[in-house]
């Protein structure tokens, strides 16, 4: 079973506990798949990851529970209606909930492919009455690219780290100071705070 949430307005709550969620009318994403076009509700593994409602007083969050047959996941980071490039990255990253991997995308969204029944359904209270499956999708995204990148590589955050205090340098917001010989570089910002690191190394950096 997937267990993800969606926010409806605080009105239409507890019409939509005791109806169901309606595909035909909160299934906002559609895919082309051939000649056809498929709906689906989307729905998130956190209310935190749902931005634009998150928090808002006019906002209730309801909490859905949905086999997994009836549920993919997709990274929604990617999906963008004016940006043809970017949706069929979209399209092609949707896969069955099952196979899904926390961390794996910026944004996950769940993609419900039919109508959420009322048992299905119940209404969290402020403060989330059940524990999250992750606690922060895009924070738990970054970590494992910083994790994964590190343990290949120890001096892989020294690389992007100098990549971009040297960006700044060039900007003139910060001042760097170079030893090639020790292989160190050092960025002061107009406070004076300085920032130590390793020179990256001039072989090509694993992506």
């Amino acid at each position: 079973m997937a267990e993800v949430y969606k926010h409806v307005l605080k009105e239409h709550a507890q019409d939509i506990i005791i109806c169901g969620l309606k595909l035909s009318q909160y299934g906002l994403i559609t895919i082309r798949n051939g000649e056809s076009m498929t709906r689906f509700i989307p729905a998130f593994f956190n209310p935190k990851d749902e931005v634009p409602y998150y928090g808002k007083d006019e906002y209730a969050c309801l909490r859905i529970t949905i086999p997994n047959n009836y549920c993919k996941v997709g990274n929604d980071f990617l999906r963008n209606d004016n940006n043809s490039v970017l949706n069929d990255l979209f399209v092609k990253s949707i896969i069955p909930v099952e196979e899904y991997q926390f961390g794996t995308y910026r944004n996950p969204v769940c993609l419900i492919s039919r109508t959420v029944q009322d048992g299905e359904i119940a209404l969290t209270g402020k403060h989330l009455d059940y524990p999250v499956i992750v606690d922060d999708s895009e924070e738990l995204y970054l970590h494992n690219i910083i994790n994964n990148k590190t343990e290949k590589n120890s001096d892989w955050l020294d690389a992007v780290l100098y990549s971009y205090y040297c960006d700044l340098a060039d900007k003139g917001h910060i001042v760097k100071i170079e030893s090639y010989d020790s292989g160190i570089s050092v960025f002061i910002n107009k406070d004076r705070q300085i920032i130590t690191l390793k020179m990256p190394a001039t072989e090509e950096i694993e992506f």
